[in-house]
């Protein structure tokens, strides 16, 4: 593999670590939701921020891919 392609592949993982971290936020939110859980307002809250900080990931992943 070229160095270009590992480089790639490494920020791939990362992206994919936060997707996954944000889909364990998302089913969290959800079955706290649906149970009525009164910690269910503060884990829709920590879904935000995770959404927030995956799309700053993602965004700043593709901002770096147009700089090359």
């Amino acid at each position: 593999m070229t160095g270009y392609a590992i480089k790639f592949f490494k920020e791939f993982h990362t992206v994919l670590g936060w997707m996954i971290l944000f889909g364990l936020m998302v089913i969290l939110g959800a079955v706290s939701m649906f149970v009525g859980d009164p910690a269910a307002a503060s884990a829709r809250m920590a879904s935000l921020v995770f959404t927030l900080l995956f799309l700053a990931g993602l965004f700043t992943l593709a901002a770096r891919g147009r700089a090359r």
